[in-house]
């Protein structure tokens, strides 16, 4: 008598597979609690990118007007690199010499030191910026007289090297 194992094995599968019972877990109080903080983490995440979105985009809009007025003065004979970097040292420079003193000079005086730099390193720029400011020199005191004569010594000058764009 001959054994056949396959026959008397009981299949893994229900011979009625349409009657399998679905088991249904319901989720406990610990992993409810779990998935509000999840909620709640994710929806402060995504208003934080937003908001670091809108400040990024205000910087950048910030970063476009600073570039357009730029534009607008700047001459372009003038090199930018390297007199920019003087007119920060210079502002560290005043900010250094007056270390010990009082307070507005403490305040003024490298914003002086380094207007007076730009000025001495950009002067068709400083025209174009008092140009266009509408900046009178006639209407300065007296004793201010020495920025017209400067004005007029560097139109000279421009007029001199040919950077001028007037023909005679």
């Amino acid at each position: 008598m001959s054994i056949n194992l396959y026959d008397t094995k009981k299949s893994i599968y229900s011979d009625t597979p349409g009657q399998q019972q679905e088991l249904t877990e319901e989720p406990t109080q610990l992993e409810l609690e779990i998935r509000k903080a999840r909620h709640i983490v994710t929806k402060a995440f995504s208003k934080s990118i937003d908001q670091i979105q809108t400040g990024v985009d205000t910087w950048i809009s910030f970063e476009k007007s600073v570039r357009d007025v730029i534009t607008t003065y700047h001459d372009k004979r003038e090199a930018v690199l390297p007199g920019m970097l003087y007119v920060t040292i210079a502002g560290f420079a005043g900010s250094i010499a007056v270390k010990n003193k009082n307070f507005a000079i403490r305040v003024f005086f490298p914003m002086v030191t380094s207007v007076g730099t730009f000025g001495a390193l950009y002067p068709l720029t400083t025209i174009n910026i008092l140009k266009n400011q509408n900046f009178d020199p006639t209407q300065l005191p007296p004793k201010f007289t020495l920025y017209s004569k400067l004005v007029d010594k560097v139109e000279d000058l421009i007029h001199a090297v040919g950077w001028d764009n007037k023909k005679n």
